[in-house]
């Protein structure tokens, strides 16, 4: 299989009250479901130790947190968030790998791609404010 060197995602762009318009670095995550491989948009956050999926996608994939160990982690301002982590096959571009995930609670907070698996070892990552995209460089 042809492995991508480097891909490229148009920023996403949203209007914040009181700030104006804001860029949000989306890179487009393929996850394999209970319906085959479906592509969701994941959010990228480098204060994200693990690439973290909201429950409602979990069940999707067929993954049954009854049977995972529960854990806690800290979310943004220190608040403890219930978790559950395991690992899932994902793909980016015609990158296809094994990568730790974060199973969180709830619906409020958007697919997060972390450090853990994919911007840690895996991709070098790029935000060209110049160019409006955010680029994932395949290391070595």
């Amino acid at each position: 299989m042809v492995q991508d060197t480097f891909l490229e995602f148009p920023f996403q762009f949203a209007k914040v009250e009181s700030l104006g318009r804001l860029f949000y670095p989306i890179v487009a995550v393929k996850l394999k479901t209970i319906f085959g491989w479906q592509l969701f948009d994941f959010l990228v956050d480098t204060g994200a130790d693990l690439t973290t999926i909201p429950l409602p996608i979990a069940y999707t994939l067929g993954i049954d947190i009854k049977k995972l160990p529960h854990s806690q982690t800290r979310g943004v301002g220190g608040i403890l968030v219930s978790t559950w982590n395991t690992t899932v096959n994902i793909a980016i571009g015609k990158d296809e790998f094994k990568t730790h995930i974060s199973i969180t609670k709830g619906n409020s907070a958007p697919p997060l791609l972390g450090k853990k698996d994919v911007l840690e070892k895996r991709y070098s990552l790029t935000l060209d404010s110049k160019r409006k995209v955010t680029i994932l460089s395949k290391n070595g």
